[in-house]
């Protein structure tokens, strides 16, 4: 008789479970997280369901927590645990967490180990968390030498331990696995060590994958606190207008590139409220759009895009902004 295993079902990836998991992605750990088989779960089991606190505490607990200006507290987290306690299948979790969960989908993320055959392991790893859990199936594309979630844009890629081709590469989220066995440094500093930014490596700002920006208020980094006087509140998670305040951003798309046209996209209430304009040259003119219209600029430079809303008919409130634009 063939015994047909039963597969665990996690929570479905709704857009509003999507948006709780970025604002507490201890929380997606545990729902949708599904551990491998094993004697006492032959059918699998979600991390909530065996997770012990000490594992939440001092192991995931420190990958989530962030300083007062809303960046990463830890630039570099180093796990050390016993043989078989399933260090690569956490590093695996957590490429997936970073590929979904980030306010804005980072470039370039990689897997680098002591040799070829390590880190393409750490990949299969990934790819049979991906398999074990059907919300993450349809979301995520699988190549030979990395993941891509196709919606996004957001990749996660594995490199050789060669640093000498690595040089030219500007690192957004870095896994090390078995990291012991290099032989120098030489990686280390290629990958890991900038001294040039005052900030992690995981935030660095590279332009926005697929050319979309997105924005849901979970942190500041795009707000000139400079010119808006609107709050921008990252408690509540909206941008919220008085009458006659304004909020402009810093330069959302910014690759040397000129752009031609964007759409921006507006969730919230009175946005009718709202005047909004687009600059395609750093702010030096700002062009009125519409919601959800594209608009083809009338300047350019490679100076980015910036947007700047102005409440001109009352108040309102923005949940969400999502700037697509190209070339």
């Amino acid at each position: 008789m063939l015994i047909r295993k039963k597969r665990i079902t996690p929570p479905n990836l709704t857009d509003a479970k999507l948006k709780q998991y970025i604002k507490d992605k201890m929380l997606f750990r545990k729902e949708q997280f599904v551990l491998e088989p094993t004697i006492d779960h032959p059918q699998g089991v979600l991390f909530g369901e065996v997770a012990e606190k000490w594992q939440l505490d001092y192991i995931y607990k420190p990958m989530d927590e962030r300083r007062a200006d809303g960046l990463p507290k830890y630039k570099l987290l180093y796990l050390q645990l016993i043989k078989k306690a399933g260090k690569t299948n956490l590093l695996a979790g957590e490429a997936v967490v970073q590929l979904l969960l980030t306010p804005f989908p980072t470039e370039e993320n990689y897997i680098i180990a002591g040799d070829k055959d390590q880190a393409a392991y750490l990949l299969q790893k990934m790819k049979d968390f991906i398999a074990r859990n059907e919300n993450f199936v349809e979301l995520f594309t699988v190549y030979k030498n990395e993941v891509i979630v196709e919606s996004t844009g957001a990749m996660i890629k594995v490199l050789s331990s060669t640093a000498e081709t690595k040089s030219g590469l500007s690192p957004d989220f870095v896994i090390a696995d078995e990291f012991w066995v290099q032989k120098t440094r030489d990686l280390w500093d290629v990958m890991l060590w900038d001294d040039t930014y005052d900030q992690p490596l995981a935030i660095q700002r590279v332009i926005n994958p697929d050319y979309i920006y997105r924005e849901y208020f979970m942190q500041d980094y795009f707000n000139d606190t400079g010119v808006t006087t609107a709050n921008w509140n990252t408690t509540t998670n909206q941008l919220e207008f008085d009458l006659g305040e304004i909020a402009q951003s810093l330069p959302i798309a910014l690759n040397s590139e000129t752009y031609s046209n964007a759409t921006i996209t507006l969730t919230g209430t009175n946005l009718t409220n709202l005047s909004l304009k687009l600059s395609s040259d750093g702010g030096v003119n700002f062009e009125s759009v519409s919601n959800n219209t594209n608009h083809v600029f009338t300047n350019v430079s490679i100076a980015g895009i910036k947007f700047k809303i102005e409440a001109t008919g009352g108040s309102a409130e923005i949940e969400s902004i999502i700037i697509t634009y190209g070339i």
